[in-house]
């Protein structure tokens, strides 16, 4: 350590000092603790690499693991990406598919019972908000609202009745904008 004597009196280190002997210190630390560090290493990236390489889907526990731990992807993985089979809905009420290029309107039942839907839809003329029911199978035992996006970025809602009848619901904001678009991508719901 450099001291500089000014005006009688021994100066403390500068910046510059400290900031070396901190690299120091840590060069020194990192050269003595080599073998440590690299085990440390080791046993966490080997964990994590075991853990992502080596366990798949069919060797965990069935309810061995909280719903609410895994993220949706997971869940997807772990039950193995089964394949839905998709079917096309039958559109009424002067209700068209595939507006602004979103796709057929479909829908789909998972093994899990989930309900899936994909495509846009949007009313050509008239006024109704009743653009298709849902096939026996497919219909919730009881009152079932899920939202989906809308025209103009509004979101509203798709409400679907025990007796499979769904009815688009607009957002308060935009209350025409249901029957210009309405998104189906990404709307699920579980049957109960």
């Amino acid at each position: 350590m450099r001291r500089v004597a000014e005006r009688g009196r021994a100066a403390t280190p500068s910046t510059q000092d400290r900031a070396g002997q901190v690299t120091r210190g840590l060069g020194r630390s990192l050269r003595h603790n080599t073998i440590a560090l690299l085990a440390l290493f080791l046993a966490l990236g080997g964990t994590s690499f075991a853990a992502a390489s080596y366990i798949s889907g069919k060797q965990i526990k069935p309810h061995s693991i909280p719903k609410n731990r895994l993220t949706r992807k997971a869940i997807k993985q772990l039950k193995g990406n089964r394949a839905l089979t998709w079917t096309t809905l039958t559109l009424k009420n002067n209700w068209t598919g595939n507006c602004y290029g979103g796709g057929v309107p479909q829908v789909a039942k998972s093994s899990e019972g989930i309900v899936y839907f994909r495509g846009s839809m949007c009313r050509t003329s008239g006024t109704s908000n009743n653009p298709f029911a849902l096939g026996s199978g497919l219909t919730p035992t009881k009152n079932t609202w899920v939202t989906t996006d809308q025209n103009h970025g509004a979101t509203g809602r798709i409400y679907i009745s025990p007796t499979g009848e769904v009815f688009v619901e607009a957002d308060p904001n935009h209350p025409t904008a249901f029957a210009a678009f309405t998104s189906l991508a990404g709307v699920e719901f579980a049957l109960q």
